[in-house]
């Protein structure tokens, strides 16, 4: 009877630890259970398929998880392959099409309303052009299917490239182009794909054409960020119609979005942000980043930056 108090301590510790042990492999087969279905659910989050292979109570859940990831690999391969071919549908009558209206909008013999007309159905033309050529880029982004194809890129050729191309499209007659190349910056050089680094700026000048019909000058700049010289700084600024402070801050939360969008061509939105947020995605595949300013009646200025780095020999183009 003494020791009774002992033993009924004694049987409740063991009870307790064993209630512990019970408690500790509980737990860790639900951890060893529920790791892989998180797991899962990150890559879907990230766009990445996920295959997920449990046993016992939780079998259901896993076949679920992996027949869903499988169904949105195949509607986002259907979306992808619209995309391609309406974007090559549309390329050949297109081009038909820009080419009378360039043709009747040259022609002096044709009516001035004629022309005028002509002028305006290019002009349509071409930002139809730039939205067809934007969600192809950002397709191929989204499902990789054109890895980028990194090189040496001298980016006051570049500039030079599109600001040409830009005249000789014959779009400078109400937006005229001015160029101004910093000589620190002029040797500056960025580990990137040119292809769609060219695309961002061809992006900023339609932007600035897009929301002044009525004309402006636009002004491409290329310096470098700061001393140490480890990050170029383009600006396109135009002096037209320009935004309000909310339009400004409406438009940077468009683009705050569609950084966290698992789509580039599911975040197109409205005004602004449609070439933008392709911009701004390219930019950042680059380890750069994308700024706007704006006032209004003062124009509207896009920042790029980017890290630039040393070419080898030969390399740059």
């Amino acid at each position: 009877m003494r020791n009774l108090p002992l033993y009924i301590l004694t049987i409740f510790a063991v009870d307790v630890g064993i209630l512990f042990l019970l408690y500790a492999l509980s737990r860790r087969r639900t951890q060893n259970a529920v790791g892989p279905i998180a797991d899962a659910l990150d890559k879907l989050s990230e766009g990445k398929s996920a295959q997920v292979d449990l046993k016992g109570d939780l079998q259901g859940i896993g076949r679920q998880i992996t027949e869903t990831s499988a169904l949105i690999e195949q509607k986002d391969a259907a979306r992808a392959n619209w995309i391609r071919g309406v974007s090559h549908d549309i390329r050949t009558p297109l081009s038909m099409i820009l080419g009378y209206a360039d043709g009747i909008a040259q022609d002096e013999e044709a009516p001035d309303d004629a022309r005028a007309r002509a002028r305006i159905i290019r002009a349509q033309g071409l930002r139809i052009k730039d939205l067809v050529t934007d969600l192809n880029t950002a397709s191929l982004l989204d499902y990789a299917a054109q890895p980028l194809n990194l090189e040496h890129v001298r980016l006051s050729k570049l500039l030079r490239t599109v600001i040409a191309a830009h005249m000789n499209a014959q779009l400078d007659d109400a937006h005229p182009v001015d160029l101004h190349v910093d000589e620190r910056a002029a040797d500056a050089t960025v580990l990137g794909d040119e292809r769609l680094l060219t695309r961002v700026v061809e992006n900023a000048l339609a932007n600035a054409r897009l929301h002044n019909e009525a004309g402006c000058r636009i002004r491409v700049s290329l310096a470098l960020l700061n001393r140490e010289a480890n990050c170029a700084v383009i600006c396109i600024a135009d002096d037209g119609a320009g935004v309000t402070r909310d339009e400004l801050a409406a438009l940077e939360a468009r683009l705050a979005r569609s950084r966290t969008a698992r789509s580039a061509a599911g975040s197109y939105g409205e005004e602004h942000g449609l070439g933008l947020a392709l911009a701004d995605r390219i930019v950042r595949a680059h380890g750069g980043s994308l700024s706007l300013e704006s006032e209004p009646a003062h124009g509207f200025t896009v920042k790029l930056m980017l890290p630039i780095t040393e070419p080898k020999a030969g390399s740059a183009t």
